[in-house]
């Protein structure tokens, strides 16, 4: 009886805490510091179309959700915040765009997305980061490598996200900086990871094995001549690493240095799986280092050249395909994309104005130079989207169902 009464109290604390958490509407950056302050452990803090301009730091010290509102006409913006915890608790993020500095702009060589190392030994269930647009940070984007403070993160969790311009001031953080952190489970999915000064995973722990799993995901352009690995895990025994269906290519400054793999084998026991993956541009003749892999089935290109704005990649042979993140094209066709609603989509110019049209309601529009440089951008809620325009460009359009471009000869 006494086991009955205790498994029901439980789950009617659960119940009542579901029915207690709350969504927090706001509308500007005001509003989100009240609802910061004023939140309940498990709430969802939803922010509308707009920038929400913080310029402090942030400290995470109830579990919490910061998403979208799904009726927001345009990704909303975060700006010039760093997250810290400051409690045992999980940080959840969707459909948000966040950026300390836009590229060009001078950026604090100590700034960082999500800080897990302040304060305390935290124990984190899960950071999660969906949906979004994450860049222009100093440093990392996740960091954990205190030597005295060390969290334990159990979930690290990564998907459909782009992660650019980051570590622009020190190339000595990779992008995950969690050298010290206890970190068991990382699942990056259908993510791409571009122009970042600096490597991507890095972590000693080697008492605390991690499960890493990569899947469907492009790093391109995205390492330097800096102090860190693309990947490197540096030991870990008992660690399972698992890098599947990726595309990895070209370093930031064009060095092979350290375009290499480590994903912490100690030379006789195995720890890792490379499984249609395409190494490409730019990497170490010696692309693993004191790495014994269980699975290593490379996908071989002799060439392969990406545009960026547009969201292309073309390989020789130019059969390759159904690789890499998802809202990239691979010679000529959308990785496990549906894009039915695309297909009718047309651009032209005439008169010096450049008319979209077909295009699905609630839309966002960017319009890129051939070079790559961002000329315009809109939210549309018609089929149909004419501006002054005179030269060529790229016209990009995101709506639920995918990404779409179209490249427009004058």
């Amino acid at each position: 009886m006494k086991k009955t009464f205790t498994f029901l109290a439980a789950f009617c604390v659960l119940a009542i805490s579901n029915v207690w958490a709350t969504k927090i509407q706001v509308t500007t950056a005001a509003e989100f510091t009240t609802a910061w302050g004023t939140y309940a452990s498990g709430d969802t803090i939803v922010l509308a179309a707009g920038d929400y301009d913080l310029s402090t730091n942030v400290t995470i010290s109830k579990t919490v959700t910061i998403m979208a509102d799904p009726n927001a006409s345009t990704m909303p913006k975060i700006i010039k915040t760093q997250f810290i915890f400051g409690a045992d608790c999980s940080f959840f993020v969707e459909g948000i765009e966040v950026y300390y500095d836009v590229e060009g702009v001078a950026t604090p060589t100590g700034s960082y997305f999500i800080q897990a190392q302040s304060g305390g030994n935290w124990n984190i269930p899960t950071i999660s980061i969906k949906n979004s647009n994450i860049h222009g940070y100093g440093r990392a984007m996740v960091r954990a490598d205190n030597t005295t403070v060390i969290p334990t993160i159990t979930n690290l969790i990564i998907n459909n996200c782009i992660i650019s311009d980051m570590g622009r001031n020190s190339a000595g953080y990779s992008v995950l900086a969690l050298k010290t952190g206890k970190v068991s489970n990382v699942t990056i999915t259908n993510s791409t990871v571009y122009n970042c000064m600096n490597g991507f995973w890095y972590s000693e722990k080697n008492d605390f094995p991690v499960i890493f799993n990569m899947d469907k995901c492009c790093i391109l352009k995205s390492t330097s001549t800096g102090s860190k690995l693309i990947f490197n895990n540096n030991t870990n025994p008992g660690s399972v690493h698992t890098i599947k269906d990726c595309i990895i290519s070209d370093s930031y400054d064009a060095s092979a240095d350290k375009m290499q793999i480590k994903l912490g084998s100690n030379g006789t026991d195995t720890y890792g799986h490379i499984n249609n993956v395409i190494l490409g541009n730019n990497m170490n003749a010696s692309i693993f280092v004191s790495t014994t892999l269980t699975t290593d089935n490379e996908v071989a290109v002799t060439a392969l050249s990406f545009n960026y704005p547009a969201l292309t990649i073309t390989t020789t042979p130019s059969t390759v395909s159904n690789i890499g993140d998802p809202r990239w094209e691979i010679n000529g066709v959308r990785t496990n994309t549906d894009f039915k609603s695309f297909n009718n989509i047309f651009a032209y110019i005439s008169n010096n104005q450049l008319t979209v049209g077909n295009l699905p309601l609630n839309s966002s529009v960017d319009i890129y130079s051939f070079s790559g440089s961002h000329i315009y951008s809109k939210s549309n809620s018609g089929s149909i989207l004419q501006i002054p325009m005179s030269s060529a460009c790229i016209v990009k359009v995101v709506s639920g169902t995918g990404i779409k471009c179209v490249k427009v000869i004058k």
